[in-house]
């Protein structure tokens, strides 16, 4: 079913996975049709918007007594532990699923992070306003952004003494790339940037007495350049839309993609002023997307694993401890990434440890069951997260699926599950493989068990 392929594989790169009312929706749709709708449902997305009690919080830690630190620092964690997962949540079961592909995929290349979850809140809704907006207006709001100063040490950056942080990661990681730019440049991009700051509120604020408005030489051109000149310079020169196209090709499409491929789809972004929306909607609409050599390419990072877990089987959590355990097992938690160049991605999601528990994590969904696995050495001494993990509170409604698939006859349901769960059909010897280990007493006890049994398959690690 190749048509059905195509439109699981775009329903897999534009979101998590897909949900059993989408999969039933799908077949009745042409692809374009598919690429419309969704669109169309991310045109507006939704802010997260939860109730923060550190949000108007008014004074410095420096000004509390050590137990009014604790109790805040300890109240911010949490909250942070709350945005995360709610921002799971609308992720696994939201239908502006592309807005929320892109928001992960941006969160990811303007990586950082904050402690305050006021800092981390308007980031990650400043980022899921522009994920599928103009490229050149975004790199504008995100250098403004409080968690973005403070984490890349731009609060520092005084005239007097210049810190050279953001300027260096603004273009090696968040515009031109590595090897475009001399040390110069850097310099004297720094001093461009000078001033800019944050005040208490959190609110950008440029401090005019911190700040160099002299000359300065910047890609060969001389003049009294403020940050946002430096911005726009980066982004006027053809090599900005090279190196981000080529970071969008390599999630959506193909980690090893074509040089034509790429010259193209750059030379489109740029043209389009760097529309984000227009280039997406290239990609999912051309016949080089639906190529075999694309379609499960990429191994699904932990937070698509863990959406797409939540999204097919209906899975929820009565706690926030589960879902962050699990994510730290898998090396991914949101708003956490690892340093300012976020996680590598895909082989590197994958150690022997770590790959264990990702085919086994639906059974642990399932049943619930103890886990006795090796962990990642930085929980080799974390007797909590054993605690959290060996008891995971998930609820699973597998009864819609049950239902709709128990009218199928048995070669048909075979394929159309896989189909469902997988995205394809696997191969015939690993197919063969989860059909003897399910449980055929009744057609209903069938269904359940050759569902986690086709997760625990290599294919289901992909995308």
């Amino acid at each position: 079913m190749p048509d059905l392929e195509n439109k699981i594989h775009l329903y897999h790169r534009a979101g998590f996975g897909i949900s059993l009312d989408e999969f039933q929706n799908i077949e009745s749709k042409s692809v374009n049709d598919l690429i419309t709708d969704i669109f169309n449902n991310s045109g507006n997305p939704q802010l997260l918007k939860p109730d923060l009690e550190t949000a108007n919080f008014d004074k410095k830690l420096k000004d509390l007594s050590d137990a009014e630190k604790k109790e805040l620092q300890k109240k911010a964690r949490e909250e942070n532990m709350s945005i995360n997962v709610l921002w799971l949540n609308k992720i696994a079961g939201t239908n502006e699923f592309l807005n929320e592909k892109m928001t992960l995929f941006w969160h990811n290349h303007f990586a950082c992070k904050s402690r305050f979850p006021k800092y981390n809140l308007n980031q990650n809704n400043l980022i899921r306003k522009y994920a599928l907006g103009n490229f050149r207006d975004f790199v504008h709001a995100i250098a403004k952004d409080a968690s973005m100063l403070a984490f890349l040490n731009n609060i520092q950056n005084k005239k007097d003494a210049p810190n050279e942080n953001f300027a260096r990661e603004l273009m090696e990681l968040f515009t031109i790339g590595k090897g475009n730019y001399t040390e110069e440049d850097i310099k004297n991009a720094a001093k461009a940037f000078t001033g800019w700051s944050i005040e208490e509120s959190g609110e950008f604020i440029l401090r005019k007495r911190q700040h160099d408005s002299g000359s300065k030489k910047f890609f060969g051109k001389t003049g009294n350049f403020e940050g946002e000149d430096i911005i726009n310079i980066l982004l006027d020169d053809r090599r900005t839309s090279e190196f981000i196209t080529a970071k969008i090709i390599k999630s959506f499409v193909n980690p090893y993609p074509d040089n034509d491929y790429l010259e193209e789809y750059s030379k489109y972004f740029f043209e389009s002023g760097y529309d984000i929306k227009k280039l997406m909607k290239k990609i999912f609409s051309e016949n080089d997307f639906y190529e075999s050599n694309n379609i499960n390419s990429q191994i699904k990072s932990p937070v698509e694993l863990l959406a797409g877990l939540m999204k097919t089987f209906n899975i929820t959590f009565s706690s926030n401890k589960s879902p962050l355990a699990v994510q730290k097992i898998l090396g991914q938690i949101l708003l956490n990434p690892p340093n300012v160049a976020g996680w590598k991605g895909g082989k590197n999601w994958i150690d022997s440890s770590s790959l264990l528990f990702r085919m086994n994590l639906t059974e642990y969904f399932f049943k619930s069951s103890e886990i006795d696995l090796n962990y990642k050495d930085e929980l080799e001494d974390n007797s909590q997260t054993k605690k959290i993990l060996k008891q995971l509170d998930a609820e699973i409604n597998l009864k819609p699926m049950v239902n709709y698939f128990s009218k199928f006859g048995n070669e048909e349901l075979q394929d159309k599950l896989s189909y469902f769960v997988l995205g394809s059909v696997p191969e015939s010897k690993n197919l063969e493989l989860a059909k003897q280990y399910s449980d055929n007493s009744t057609t209903n006890k069938y269904i359940e068990s050759l569902a986690l049994k086709l997760t625990s398959l290599p294919e289901f690690q992909l995308c």
